[in-house]
């Protein structure tokens, strides 16, 4: 969407570029005609004339540097033009003949009018229309009523063919306005669904650590009681000593500490902090494995952990864990479910040549069968049947893709799957 915003306002920039070089053209263009114009005046002696053309010539001048150093006086100088195009047309007809053709540029007068006036064009084309109507009645001339309409004839029709297309530019400008104006809604509406889908996939993240959680408290809690037991043993049979008291009360309390830790750290990740800072990629992957350790052990699932030393990157640390999670529960629950003996994943971290920080992670549960592996990033796609929400994957990659301007790929090897993330130093 924001590509979008941003491609319409540069086009509006480069119409109003384009709309200030017409004008500049027009003025330089029609100086350069004024001057031969007044060259031929003094040389035809017609004196009158020449003076117009010259005060045009210094007007021109002087809009063409306003226009140049003041931009904001575009619309005053659009009108400065159309008024002296008219007042020069009105002029020329009352002092000219009607075989001089020296003149002739005059007639884009309506072409310019109605592309820069736009809406109020017509009425200045009008106005011109209407002047040269009442110039014979009122002035000696030396246009017949004949030349007087052909000219007319002349400037309607142009009018009519240049209004013609204008409308049609208009309709397609209003066209293409009501379909941004759609394109935003529904950049909105699914902006809110990926909120919305970003929520569940936490949710969804949240009923895994929780098990986690149970699982890495398991060991600690069962530490606590052996030495709260102990201690109650030792007091019935009277051979508790003050020694033994303090050795498991020191014991408890380092449990206490670690559970206390573990607490923290689940607390980290589900912080709603998305502030980018420079971290580092092994420490984040160490972290993540903390977090699904107790499950990889107790499906016996080995993990091999190779990581290139010092290399960081600036992202938002919870959402890269959240990737890493995701794909790694996801490998852990293809092995589960195919029953993959000597089940591993090995993950892989280093920074290529192109100075984008690579993780790899792959498995040897079998790979993704051809016909969906395409689909696997697809929202609300999944392959676990009522187990699976189909919004795991898809999220890693609307992460890797919006939040830590990365990318993710997937591809199967000869014992499995490879998820490839590349990621931004």
């Amino acid at each position: 969407m924001n590509v979008l915003q941003n491609d319409i306002s540069t086009s509006k920039e480069n119409m109003r570029k384009k709309n200030y070089r017409l004008v500049t053209v027009i003025l330089t263009l029609s100086s350069v005609a004024l001057v031969y114009g007044n060259i031929y005046s003094l040389i035809a002696h017609t004196y009158a004339i020449g003076t117009v053309e010259s005060i045009c010539i210094v007007l021109n001048i002087i809009l063409f540097f306003t226009l140049q150093i003041k931009k904001q006086y575009f619309d005053t100088v659009i009108t400065i033009i159309a008024t002296q195009y008219l007042l020069f047309f009105s002029f020329i007809m009352i002092f000219t003949k009607a075989d001089d053709l020296k003149y002739i540029w005059i007639f884009t007068y309506p072409l310019l009018i109605l592309y820069l006036k736009k809406e109020n064009g017509l009425l200045w084309v009008y106005a011109l229309i209407i002047a040269i109507a009442l110039i014979k009645p009122l002035y000696h001339t030396y246009y017949t009523w004949y030349q007087i309409s052909y000219i007319e004839l002349c400037l309607i029709i142009i009018t009519i063919v240049v209004k013609m297309y204008q409308n049609k530019i208009i309709s397609d400008e209003l066209l293409i306005t009501k379909q941004y104006e759609q394109l935003k809604q529904y950049s909105n509406r699914l902006a809110e669904k990926q909120k919305l889908l970003l929520i569940q996939s936490r949710q969804a993240a949240m009923g895994e650590m929780i098990q986690m959680i149970a699982h890495q408290w398991r060991q600690p809690l069962s530490t606590i009681t052996l030495q709260i037991s102990n201690l109650q043993i030792q007091a019935v049979l009277s051979k508790i000593t003050q020694e033994d008291i303090l050795k498991a009360l020191d014991n408890i309390s380092n449990t206490i500490v670690y559970l206390s830790d573990t607490v923290d750290d689940f607390q980290t990740y589900f912080r709603q902090d998305r502030e980018k800072q420079k971290i580092g990629v092994c420490d984040t992957i160490d972290k993540t494995i903390e977090f699904i350790k107790p499950r990889l052990v107790a499906n016996k699932i080995k993990i091999n952990i190779k990581c290139q030393n010092k290399i960081y990157i600036y992202s938002a640390i919870n959402e890269l864990i959240q990737v890493l999670i995701n794909i790694i529960n996801n490998a852990t629950d293809i092995l589960i479910q195919n029953r993959v003996a000597d089940a591993v994943i090995n993950l892989n971290a280093y920074k290529n040549d192109n100075d984008k920080v690579i993780i790899e992670i792959e498995d040897n549960g079998g790979g993704i069968d051809k016909q969906i592996i395409d689909k696997i990033f697809d929202p609300y796609f999944s392959t676990k049947g009522k187990n699976g929400n189909g919004i795991g994957l898809y999220m890693c990659k609307t992460i890797m893709q919006n939040q830590l301007n990365g990318m993710i790929k997937v591809a199967n090897t000869k014992q499995g799957a490879r998820f490839t993330l590349q990621l931004p130093i």
